[in-house]
């Protein structure tokens, strides 16, 4: 069934133009309907999938891993969509029946690869030293599956934020409280959260004791809460 659907990837194409151009690359084939790759190169495909550990064999079924997924997550959406193969596809009818040069598709691949970075990194800053600072990709939102960058706010504080910011709300500040005790949330600790994991503080209760407290994000992950105990006790 993976193989028949890379056959047929146009079925998943929502754009009309981008549709008709993969079905008019098969047309008269027998067997194709718009397909991604060719019957010689999907099963090397496939392979490269499992050689990579995207995906794993469950029984008969060839499932996604936790890596593959992540991964996929963190892919901007040109590059997972059929879209980019039918334009290029065009391109090189166009350098087969020579009515454009070879090096048309390599400059349309540097163009898609230079929007595909100006919109991952967003525009760079520079700080008061007129030094370049560049947006730091330090995991995937556990909200909406864009990528999570380390900025900066008006006050020059580093905190992590969402690359769909405009759309998505979720926020994990640097800088947090639990009651009176201050939390700092490092590269590393923002790392390990957005992965799904714990992690640990040493902190005072109202008596002036320590205790031992866990961060981690919520299953939805857009609440932040404390697991103390194993109960769960909402951070401000």
């Amino acid at each position: 069934t993976l193989l028949q659907d890379m056959a047929s990837i146009s079925k998943y194409v929502k754009d009309l133009t981008i549709k008709k151009l993969l079905k008019d690359k098969d047309k008269d084939k027998k067997g194709e309907n718009g397909g991604i790759g060719t019957p010689a190169t999907r099963a090397e495909i496939i392979k490269g999938l499992f050689f990579k550990k995207f995906v794993e064999l469950k029984g008969k079924n060839i499932i996604s891993t936790p890596l593959g997924r992540e991964f996929y997550l963190m892919l901007p959406t040109e590059l997972k969509s059929a879209d980019i193969t039918a334009k290029w596809w065009v391109i090189q009818e166009e350098i087969k029946e020579k009515s454009a040069e070879p090096f048309k598709l390599i400059l349309n691949t540097l163009e898609t690869l230079k929007e595909v970075m100006t919109k991952r990194y967003d525009k760079i800053s520079l700080n008061s030293q007129g030094e370049v600072i560049r947006k730091e990709l330090i995991g995937v939102c556990p909200k909406c599956g864009g990528s999570i960058l380390i900025g900066q706010d008006k006050k020059g504080d580093e905190n992590y934020y969402c690359e769909n910011y405009r759309d998505c709300s979720f926020r994990l500040w640097k800088n947090m409280k639990h009651f009176n005790n201050p939390l700092e949330i490092t590269k590393e600790k923002a790392i390990s959260l957005l992965k799904n994991e714990k992690v640990e503080f040493s902190l005072l209760n109202k008596n002036g004791d320590k205790y031992q407290a866990y961060l981690k994000l919520k299953i939805n992950g857009i609440y932040v809460n404390f697991e103390l105990n194993g109960y769960p006790e909402k951070s401000n």
